[in-house]
């Protein structure tokens, strides 16, 4: 996700320096400068739809297993009686929804430069 971001900074010369101290050459035209940006916002959102098409179809018993887990530890209260295992599933499943939030908010990031870098060539 990173590189990801990486390259739609460098791409949109969001920050000049960077592609002054990498020494990367301009593109030849504002077309190709929008073509990679456009091809950045569509393998971002193919990589998120694949990859949920893909758990649908190939893992949905894994898929179904792993909400009833989720559903089990929302239900289970940690000061009754909770094991170390499902304090330990609680932690997990907290660090999953952070790890996803901040997928999010790098995706919103990318996008974000993709679509001042669009509006701004539009000009």
């Amino acid at each position: 996700m990173a590189s990801l971001l990486f390259a739609v900074v460098c791409v949109s010369e969001s920050f000049p320096e960077i592609n002054e101290m990498l020494q990367l050459a301009p593109f030849p035209s504002q077309k190709t400068q929008v073509i990679f940006l456009l091809l950045f916002a569509l393998d971002l959102v193919g990589c998120f739809a694949i990859e949920h098409v893909c758990r649908y179809f190939f893992m949905p018993e894994r898929t179904v297993a792993l909400q009833r887990a989720k559903d089990s530890v929302k239900i289970s209260s940690p000061t009754t009686g909770s094991t170390a295992a499902d304090k330990h599933e609680k932690m997990l499943l907290d660090d999953e929804k952070q790890n996803r939030a901040l997928v999010f908010r790098l995706s919103l990031v990318a996008l974000s430069f993709i679509g001042k870098t669009l509006v701004g060539k539009s000009k």
